[in-house]
């Protein structure tokens, strides 16, 4: 057996020598070599498997040794596999038996996917290669092990409006790097985009044959963006189209659903009233952002004249909103401000609230009385924005919050910042009886109702006197009276 592993190339004879050095007298089967050689990471189980049923020829492709199968479809079943030489992972999509056997299909294969190698973008998955070892037609592209949409929208429900954006963007990167170069998509779904270990979001199957799953595993080609363009009267492969469904993605990442009714046969994907008529956003979340809502509500609409004409267009509106979240966009480097030689920056105020109207009305008050104002919704993100980028004062809203502001404020208190953070807690009529558990101190304080905005307001000044320099809080008025 070990001979036979050698000649197939799915272990070297170094291996089969250190495998079997561990083997007793009575350890001599077949099945205790295999045993060991897992045990060592030498053979997977994948390959235990393949073995015992004397399938070992289809475990080697040129030179990538198959780790085992990620994902299966009707047209074609994909792997992980190892490059022999460097060890370098990736993932390999192999054309099914049945089809490799039609001419026309292997030709549109190769032609397919020679034609997506030359795309090359951070939100695009990459093709290294396409080649065949006799009937067995394969390509080489990267593998990511970070899941797909689809299955992260079943296990966190939904995401926060921000990320959701963030995500967003990142395909409409994609899609614009594509088209740009006559590459439109054309089965844009949950499945079919990628997400990386590193937060990378990346898009699978430009148009090739197959679209089960992320890796594209169909042989059918997507009815609904036929369905859709035929009953919307647009043109064939129009690009819009694709802007459309993502709009379906952006829906269904804030609030967990699709926009669509089910379709489980052919005949009810071809029904063009799945995509008329369809509920506001915000009826099925109210608390998706009203600065998302708008848009996603526009890539929706079934007249393609009346969505975003272009991949740049929504790229415009996505990167607003995010600068209206304080947030950075998505593959960009922030820009430095350049400063004047002797200009003292405002002094910056993160307030953590997740509410609209609450967000607006403390950004436009802050503002106007010399402070930069922050906001951020999760109140689980600030830890590490302190870490990362702190500001000089920490606001906030425990109606908002919840409970978890007596946690925030201690670890303030605790965090041995330098120079330290001004830190105001503000709590609601409930939190107010718990209010003697927190400490107070110059830097740290603590509100309870009856609050006006003056109150804060007073209470950030107090408090930063004691962390910032005088040249600095200049900047702010003086603090307010009681007839502001």
């Amino acid at each position: 057996m070990a001979e036979k592993l050698i000649r197939a190339k799915l272990i070297t004879k170094d291996q089969a020598q250190e495998c079997a050095s561990e083997l007793t007298q009575s350890e001599l089967t077949v099945d205790d070599f295999l045993r060991v050689a897992k045990r060592r990471g030498v053979l997977t189980a994948f390959h235990v498997e393949r073995i015992n049923k004397d399938e070992i020829d289809d475990l080697v492709l040129g030179d990538y040794r198959l780790l085992y199968k990620a994902a299966a479809g009707s047209f074609a079943r994909v792997f992980k596999a190892e490059r022999m030489k460097d060890g370098a992972i990736v993932a390999i999509k192999l054309l099914r038996h049945r089809h490799a056997t039609i001419p026309a299909e292997v030709a549109r294969f190769h032609r397919e996917a020679k034609l997506l190698m030359s795309l090359r973008h951070e939100n695009i998955v990459p093709i290294y290669d396409v080649d065949h070892e006799d009937e067995r037609h394969f390509f080489v592209m990267e593998f990511i092990s970070g899941g797909n949409l689809r299955d992260l929208v079943k296990s966190r429900q939904k995401f926060s409006s921000v990320d959701a954006t963030k995500i967003v963007y990142q395909i409409a990167a994609g899609l614009e790097y594509a088209l740009a170069r006559g590459v439109g998509h054309r089965d844009l779904k949950g499945s079919n985009v990628l997400m990386s270990d590193t937060g990378v979001v990346k898009l699978v199957d430009f148009g090739l044959a197959g679209h089960e799953d992320a890796y594209g595993l169909d042989d059918q080609r997507a009815v609904e963006y036929a369905t859709l363009e035929k009953a919307s009267r647009a043109p064939l492969d129009d690009a819009r189209s694709d802007l459309f469904f993502l709009g379906a993605i952006y829906y269904q990442l804030v609030t967990g659903q699709s926009p669509f009714r089910p379709a489980k046969t052919v005949e009810e994907r071809k029904d063009p009233t799945r995509y008329m008529g369809l509920k506001p956003v915000r009826m099925l979340n109210p608390g998706v952002s009203p600065k998302v809502a708008p848009v996603i509500e526009k890539l929706l609409r079934f007249e393609p004249e009346h969505r975003h004409q272009s991949p740049t267009e929504l790229k415009n509106d996505l990167r607003e909103v995010l600068t209206q979240f304080n947030e950075p966009i998505p593959g960009e480097k922030p820009k430095p401000i350049p400063k004047a030689p002797l200009e003292k920056p405002r002094p910056t105020v993160l307030c953590v609230d997740h509410r609209p109207k609450m967000q607006d009305r403390l950004r436009e008050y802050l503002s106007r009385r010399g402070f930069r104002v922050l906001l951020i919704s999760d109140i689980s993100r600030v830890k590490q924005r302190l870490r990362n980028s702190p500001p000089d004062a920490l606001l906030m809203m425990g109606e908002s919050i919840g409970d978890e502001i007596f946690d925030a404020y201690n670890f303030v208190q605790d965090g041995a910042f330098e120079p330290p953070i001004a830190c105001v807690a503000v709590l609601n009529e409930e939190q107010g009886k718990q209010k003697d558990q927190l400490l107070q101190t110059g830097t740290s304080r603590i509100l309870a109702p009856p609050i006006m905005l003056r109150d804060l307001r007073r209470e950030l000044y107090y408090s930063l006197q004691k962390v910032l320099s005088d040249s600095r809080m200049i900047m702010l008025p003086d603090v307010p009276d009681s007839n502001e």
